[in-house]
């Protein structure tokens, strides 16, 4: 079976990570941040899960994608109440992982072509 490798050119990836940055293309983000594969990233005014808001989840609702992955920081967290009530209001399903884990699963589904939002928390 012949094997071909996935070309990434004209989709914004995540190109590498340490525990304090993540590298998209040219740019470097050292805090939280927002990416699709149909925007540059974006900083996001979240400094760690449990500074996330009902209001900041609602904002991203606003955005188009069709699978939001949620990088909780350095370890997976999940949501309360408030937001779990949110979640259910809205109906659609968003994924919590940490934030490692929500960097590749960003990736994979972008060269998937997939309508993607990652909303990453730093430091991984």
């Amino acid at each position: 079976m012949d094997l071909q490798v996935e070309s990434s050119a004209n989709i914004r990836v995540i190109q590498g990570y340490d525990a304090v940055s993540v590298s998209i293309g040219s740019t470097l983000c050292s805090t939280s941040f927002l990416l699709s594969p149909s925007f540059a990233p974006q900083a996001w005014p979240v400094a760690s899960f449990g500074l996330f808001s009902t209001e900041q989840l609602l904002a991203l609702f606003d955005l188009s994608w069709e699978v939001l992955i949620i990088g909780t920081g350095s370890t997976q967290q999940f949501p309360g109440p408030e937001l779990l009530e949110v979640l259910a209001t809205e109906g659609r399903g968003v994924e919590f992982m940490n934030s490692r884990s929500a960097c590749t699963s960003y990736n994979l589904l972008a060269i998937d072509q997939r309508s993607v939002l990652g909303a990453i928390i730093l430091p991984l």
